[in-house]
């Protein structure tokens, strides 16, 4: 059963509950379909201009790694809460961080609002190129309620960016992708 053929009370409180826990909400994950990824296709095509040609890239949360094809790039590394195909390499970011996976870049697409520490978990990434997007609280057509999305956070534009720089990252460029998200270049500071 997909996580949105669940009620909106339902689905906020098992997000409740994945805090409480201190993991990730693999459910929302399991029964992911192509066609809920969908709309993710112009975000996996912004990001891949912004990174550009690059040796390597981890896809963090790579969902149906449709980002994959639209890459310049000699390696492709898939990361999931859950097995995508058999390159993938499974973690619960919320317990256990990013891959300890060195690359060029890293694109981080529809993960930090999952993340109860995103800024520890930008701080572990091993590469010096970074795309990142985030659903931020003042966005023009913020998604609410946000736990009924799954999301454990709430971070506005100025708090996103300021856990950036925390966390060792220079934004490089930033832009509204659309009503709800902002995408971000960054480089290790």
């Amino acid at each position: 059963m997909s996580f949105y053929s669940l009620s909106q009370e339902e689905r906020i409180q098992l997000t409740e509950a994945a805090i409480r826990d201190g993991g990730t909400l693999r459910s929302r994950w399991e029964a992911l379909a192509d066609g809920e990824a969908k709309p993710w296709t112009a975000r996996s095509a912004r990001a891949a201009e912004l990174l550009g040609p690059v040796e390597s890239v981890l896809d963090v949360g790579c969902g149906t790694m449709g980002l994959e094809p639209l890459l310049q790039t000699q390696r492709y590394v898939p990361s999931d809460v859950v097995a995508r195909d058999e390159r993938t390499i499974v973690r619960d970011y919320n317990r256990e961080g990013p891959p300890p996976v060195q690359v060029e870049a890293v694109a981080v697409l529809g993960v930090l609002e999952y993340l109860l520490d995103p800024e520890g978990f930008m701080r572990q990434l091993q590469a010096d190129k970074a795309v990142v997007t985030y659903c931020t609280t003042d966005s023009p057509s913020p998604l609410e309620p946000r736990r009924s999305h799954a999301w454990v956070n709430d971070m506005d534009t100025a708090t996103v960016e300021q856990m950036f720089a925390r966390a060792g990252w220079t934004i490089r460029s930033d832009e509204q992708l659309d009503g709800a998200q902002r995408i971000w270049l960054l480089t290790r500071t």
